[in-house]
């Protein structure tokens, strides 16, 4: 784009250059001290201990109702303190994710928006509403609402962006960042991030699951999730959707086994087997690379006209290494998109 104060939007176009200033957090570490997890853990299993108790003591022994009852008070009670005083003295592990996020993209001159959290609610019918009415209402799931600044890629991607079988870890979006990488095999790419941390405890994981994109292995930390697109500044004609099968699906060998795909064509001058056959002639010089992709960063695709979009996932061993495994992992795809760029323009 020819005025530097607009910057590529994958759902809107364009959008200006804007860098919010965010409020230092009271714990830079994004981690809250490891008491607070264990004394959780140990207020939950007291809970579920004496509520237990507490329950047998009423229907069978009788002694047992009343120490078990008090326990169960108290545990619910030091859950809560615990549960909500964490944020309270220790600050958001959220605000502490937005606050690095926003130091990123400065270091970087890229553009930075903060993004609300998604809320969850459930619409009460009005007043006079008939019983269909709430056995809808009861029977449907709730629904969300969006930041706008994150809302159209739920509209566009509903597949990235919900939890499904194979990829239970999908984008939590605490920000937006929008600027230009570069990329060894082309011109620059513009591209558009929506990164969310997550506080990670994988001790008790499968050891697959505590590897980061370098096969490095960690018990405890964050986990970097992440919805990511990027210009390829022609026009595919196809949407194509690479999707992460559940474990006992995938099979070993090729994408297509690694991935549910399913493609159809967007444009009027081709049909959905000639669109078939354009993303297989595209796939073929970035196949071994995906493959790749999705074990060490657990990505997903979706081709989609002129753009390309990816959701992903690393482990951040700590909050000095956030800004680095930004940046490892945005090198890393922004290189795959230029490759995906050139195949499109040689079949152009």
């Amino acid at each position: 784009m020819s005025d530097p104060e607009k910057l590529w939007d994958p759902f809107r176009g364009e959008a200006l250059f804007e860098q919010e200033t965010v409020a230092e957090p009271r714990n830079k570490s994004a981690k809250k001290p490891a008491f607070l997890t264990w004394g959780m853990l140990v207020a939950l299993v007291v809970m579920v201990i004496s509520g237990i108790g507490a329950l047998i003591g009423k229907v069978l022994v009788e002694p047992w109702l009343m120490p078990c009852a008090i326990a169960l008070a108290i545990s619910v009670v030091v859950l809560l303190l615990f549960a909500l005083g964490g944020d309270w003295l220790f600050g958001s592990g959220r605000e502490a994710g937005v606050w690095w996020f926003s130091q990123v993209a400065r270091s970087n001159s890229w553009s930075f928006k903060q993004v609300a959290p998604s809320v969850r609610s459930r619409t009460t019918p009005a007043q006079g509403a008939g019983p269909s009415d709430w056995k809808a209402l009861t029977t449907s799931a709730s629904w969300q609402s969006h930041d706008p600044e994150i809302e159209p890629a739920f509209k566009q991607l509903p597949e990235l962006m919900e939890a499904r079988p194979g990829r239970l870890i999908f984008p939590v979006a605490q920000a937006i960042l929008r600027g230009r990488h570069s990329v060894v095999s082309g011109p620059a790419l513009s591209f558009w991030m929506a990164p969310g941390l997550l506080e990670s405890h994988l001790g008790l994981a499968a050891k697959e699951l505590r590897k980061d994109s370098q096969g490095r292995e960690h018990r405890h930390g964050f986990t970097l999730a992440a919805l990511l697109a990027f210009d390829l500044e022609t026009e595919t004609g196809i949407r194509a959707a690479c999707l992460a099968k559940s474990k006992r699906e995938a099979q070993l060998g090729s994408p297509e086994g690694l991935f549910n795909i399913s493609v159809r064509a967007k444009t009027s001058d081709l049909d959905d087997s000639q669109a078939e056959a354009r993303f297989q002639q595209l796939l073929t010089p970035i196949r071994e690379k995906l493959l790749d992709f999705e074990k060490r960063f657990h990505c997903q695709m979706i081709l989609d006209g002129a753009s390309v979009f990816f959701t992903f996932y690393e482990l951040v061993p700590g909050s000095a290494e956030i800004e680095s495994a930004i940046n490892h992992a945005l090198a890393e795809f922004a290189e795959l998109a230029g490759e995906i760029r050139n195949s499109v323009f040689a079949l152009s």
